[in-house]
């Protein structure tokens, strides 16, 4: 969920823009993100999660009902027609391993059609759902493209954040541990280092194959 302001896209060879209102998919990482006072709009696609985070209660625990109210620039919606405006996508869906111990990657894959369905020119899409190294460009690159009809690298950006953090551990949160982060281009890992560094320390990197 993330930043601020109108959204206005970049050509190919261009860095993304910092001040852009953002969004989080799923029941993750939300909290650092308006605690950085950024425009943040939280879907999800179970009505029951958006209606007890709107009551003020989070079922993780990860967030007091305090900070809740306190999150001004904060929303929550299923309606996927309300990402529309946003520009910088964060997904935190679950990736549970299935009873052979492969990753089960059908949340992950239904989140990024979703994202391909509103995705723009000039967009950011970064994913903190924890996965195997290369599932970003070799799985939902490819899903963002097709549903979208966007070029990767040229029409939008994509990036990589494992979101490190357990729900309700209240010492280890967003704000405090220390992210590696990686970006489809320089210009992209530099613009996420960016919105994360006003949440958290970052560590860019990639895996040995350069891969996201």
């Amino acid at each position: 969920m993330g930043v601020t302001n109108e959204v206005e896209h970049v050509q190919s060879a261009e860095v993304p823009r910092r001040d852009r209102r953002s969004w989080i998919c799923g029941p993750g990482s939300g909290r650092g993100v308006w605690e950085a006072f950024f425009d943040t709009v939280g879907f999800d696609i179970k009505p029951e999660r958006i209606r007890e985070l709107k009551s003020g209660r989070d079922s993780t625990k990860e967030t007091s009902a305090e900070e809740l109210a306190l999150a001004s620039r904060l929303r929550f919606t299923t309606r996927l027609q309300d990402l529309k405006p946003c520009g910088v996508m964060i997904v935190t869906v679950p990736t549970p391993i299935d009873e052979h111990k492969r990753p089960e990657l059908r949340p992950l894959i239904r989140a990024s059609e979703s994202i391909g369905a509103v995705l723009k020119k000039g967009d950011v899409v970064v994913y903190e759902s924890t996965v195997y190294p290369g599932c970003t460009e070799e799985v939902c690159v490819p899903i963002l493209e097709r549903v979208s009809g966007l070029r990767f690298n040229r029409d939008f950006f994509a990036g990589y954040s494992p979101e490190r953090i357990n729900p309700g551990d209240k010492e280890h949160r967003l704000s405090t541990i220390r992210k590696v982060t990686s970006g489809s281009t320089p210009e992209a890992a530099d613009f996420e280092n960016h919105v994360l560094f006003d949440i958290k320390y970052v560590f860019p990197s990639r895996d040995a194959d350069g891969r996201l």
